[in-house]
């Protein structure tokens, strides 16, 4: 028999000190909870034993479905993802994360050709831009992915004054009127 380490995640909007000690006396070994009621979501972490992936999935699955079914109304959660993977492989997930693209204001306006003001604004006032995954001391951090998919579906709107032609644009729109006034005379 192998240890291997789960996660399994459930639709659940809320969740109350009860149904957390329930959730933790019904799951085998030292389960970890996390919940994030803006998703609605609520990730279980725990051990099982078994002798295949395929088992040990399986364990997990009925080992979460019971909790659940002991901590809320049956059917009220519904199973929105599972991860099972050997200890040993957790273990060094842990030591060695994945490298991630991260991004900050700077990027972000780049990104969204905006100031790196206007950048912050987006993210602090519209509901819709992607939370950041993490508050350092400088400022938030976001992941590559969210943030190219809200520039995706942004209505990029241009707001303030108009930004002021350079000089070889002029020049090149006189030289044009008067080729053009030249042609009809």
């Amino acid at each position: 028999m192998a240890e291997w380490h789960a996660t399994v995640e459930v639709s659940q909007l809320a969740l109350n000190d009860d149904q957390i000690d329930i959730l933790t006396d019904e799951l085998p070994g030292y389960a970890v909870l996390a919940h994030s009621a803006d998703r609605g979501r609520l990730t279980m972490r725990f051990t099982v034993n078994a002798a295949t992936l395929r088992q040990a999935t399986d364990v997990a699955l009925r080992a979460a479905r019971h909790a659940c079914g002991v901590a809320f109304a049956p059917g009220v959660s519904e199973l929105t993802q599972i991860r099972v993977l050997p200890v040993d492989d957790q273990v060094k997930e842990l030591e060695y994360p994945q490298p991630q693209d991260l991004v900050g204001y700077v990027e972000i306006a780049e990104i969204l050709g905006v100031s790196r003001q206007r950048a912050r604004e987006l993210a602090t006032t519209n509901p819709d831009f992607p939370r950041p995954l993490a508050q350092l001391a400088a400022s938030p951090v976001y992941t590559l992915p969210s943030v190219t998919a809200f520039a995706a579906r942004w209505p990029r709107r241009r707001t303030g004054r108009p930004r002021k032609k350079l000089l070889s644009e002029s020049i090149r729109e006189h030289a044009e009127k008067k080729a053009m006034a030249g042609r009809s005379s």
